[in-house]
């Protein structure tokens, strides 16, 4: 998270998820709250700072339902932020 906080102009993630903090998951990681307390600086100091996510449209899954849960999982990360 050292990487998010010294950044300095702008944050490029290329992944097949992005899926981080969820109420009641097993998820451990806390990008989103790190890129959130990067993004509340850039603002508070007037940088130009921006963040890209790049995902693929759809997961490299054959099974329907693992599809559907990874992007479930993903929305849930990137929209609601739980």
């Amino acid at each position: 998270m050292q990487m998010i906080d010294a950044a300095k102009h702008f944050i490029y993630i290329e992944n097949q998820f992005f899926i981080t903090i969820a109420q009641d998951s097993v998820v451990q990681n806390q990008i989103a709250d790190d890129l959130f307390r990067r993004i509340e600086r850039a603002h508070k100091n007037a940088e130009k700072f921006r963040i890209y996510i790049v995902l693929p449209l759809l997961p490299g899954f054959d099974n329907t339902n693992v599809v559907q849960a990874v992007l479930y999982f993903i929305m849930r990360s990137i929209i609601k932020g739980d």
